[in-house]
């Protein structure tokens, strides 16, 4: 049975909680996606760190996972779906990734938003004004820890595939890393992916014409279960929220607008 429909979304299995049994588009990203240059541009410009790895090298490691995902029997399907190049670079300091998220990440979302939408403002909201260090941590299930840990000596280029979990509750969209196959390598999208892909593409969440979904970090946890966090529109203004995510205590809420991605990656040699 495949896993992945000719729409790229995960084909849930009887035990997860999904908005419905198909992916529906009321929800939708922006539908401009720059050019890998423009992302390699803008992440240079951000990432100045990044400033020794050639476009060439770029290119041709994202060409190369490209042809993989293309190859592969279960995850081809998601080339169908909309995805965005990024490129994270070199992590040596383990710092806690709460702190760096919000300390470091977000700020240079933030900063790369005003400059393509000066007209435009960016809000950080978590819910009881906590701050985030201290308060998150990788989910055993998201298989990104080797991406985390991958990164502490390596540059990390690949494609972040946002839809591909739409409308799946948050444990759901964690308990359905059970059955992938392996792949070198995916897991489910957290800070350092996402926020690379919105320095790449700051107009995914920018939709004029209708609304667009909320694009989750699921790959973390938050100490508190009933946050989630995530990125958001509010109108052409883009957010970053620590939301609830249960409607009732101990009931994750199922929603059309929630959706968690699947990112694949490689090392980026020099």
């Amino acid at each position: 049975m495949p896993l992945f429909d000719q729409t790229g979304w995960r084909i849930p299995s009887p035990s997860h909680r999904t908005y419905s049994n198909k992916k529906t588009d009321y929800y939708k990203l922006n539908e401009k996606i720059n050019s890998i240059e423009e992302v390699f541009k803008s992440s240079l410009k951000y990432f100045p760190s990044l400033k020794d790895i050639k476009f060439e090298s770029f290119l041709s490691h994202l060409d190369n996972l490209k042809e993989l995902i293309s190859k592969s029997d279960v995850y081809r399907n998601l080339l169908n779906s909309p995805f965005y190049p990024f490129i994270i670079p070199l992590n040596n300091n383990k710092v806690d990734i709460g702190e760096q998220l919000e300390n470091y990440l977000l700020p240079l979302v933030e900063e790369r938003f005003k400059d393509q939408f000066p007209e435009f403002h960016f809000k950080k909201t978590i819910q009881n004004n906590q701050p985030l260090s201290k308060k998150l941590s990788v989910s055993e299930l998201s298989r990104y820890q080797k991406l985390i840990d991958l990164n502490q000596e390596n540059i990390i280029c690949g494609f972040y595939f946002p839809e591909a979990l739409s409308g799946f509750d948050i444990p759901s969209q964690k308990q359905q890393m059970r059955e992938l196959p392996a792949f070198n390598d995916v897991c489910l999208s957290g800070s350092l992916d996402i926020c690379s892909a919105l320095i790449g593409n700051p107009q995914m969440l920018v939709h004029k014409e209708t609304y667009s979904p909320m694009i989750c970090l699921t790959a973390l946890n938050h100490a508190d279960k009933r946050i989630t966090c995530l990125f958001k529109s509010y109108g052409p203004h883009l957010e970053f929220w620590g939301l609830g995510n249960q409607l009732m205590p101990g009931v994750d809420q199922v929603s059309e607008q929630w959706t968690g991605g699947l990112s694949f990656y490689k090392v980026i040699s020099k």
